[in-house]
């Protein structure tokens, strides 16, 4: 399960990672940490260490420049991560819309309803008007259920990206009684 959950979740670890990594290194060029054992250096100090039986001794130029040229690889690789992350991320979430639009579409076969993938005026007339930057709504079924008009799409909108479950009940209730279902 570890491993699964792992798998799953391995571009969101990776972009939280990258943008992380990204931050240390550019607060490292900005107000590098010129410290040798927690003390802070000066000009005159030299900082001697032993690591896995090697010994390194730098002065304060030698650890200003290593730390930043860990900076500058930082910066460089931390961006091309995040992008690819956030690619997966996306990807991921367009197979997962597929996978729902497949089913909505068998749904309104079976059921004698129209499916559409995209339609633009099925937003109209609930509170939106067509703007050129508006996206039109996604995986549209259209058809009656019990005797009333069904329809069932998605749209995004500043807020994000919605469900709509509109059922039309007839004029005895007044001027028509709309549901809404959203979800995030």
């Amino acid at each position: 399960m570890l491993f699964g959950g792992v798998r799953a979740r391995w571009p969101y670890l990776l972009l939280v990672g990258g943008v992380f990594a990204l931050g240390a290194s550019i607060w490292q060029l900005i107000s590098p940490n010129l410290n040798c054992h927690g003390q802070a250096m000066t000009d005159k100090d030299v900082c001697v260490e032993t690591t896995a039986g090697q010994t390194t001794v730098e002065n304060l130029q030698q650890r200003r420049k290593a730390v930043r040229n860990d900076s500058i690889v930082g910066v460089a690789v931390a961006p091309p991560l995040i992008g690819l992350s956030a690619f997966v991320i996306y990807r991921r979430r367009l197979r997962r819309r597929a996978a729902r639009y497949e089913r909505r579409r068998r749904l309104a076969q079976a059921q004698g309803w129209r499916y559409e993938a995209s339609s633009s005026e099925v937003l109209i007339g609930w509170g939106y008007r067509m703007d050129p930057e508006q996206r039109p709504a996604h995986g549209v079924v259209r058809g009656h259920l019990d005797g009333f008009p069904l329809e069932i799409f998605d749209f995004t909108d500043h807020d994000g990206e919605h469900t709509g479950w509109v059922v039309t009940l007839p004029a005895a209730v007044g001027e028509g009684l709309v549901r809404w279902a959203a979800s995030g």
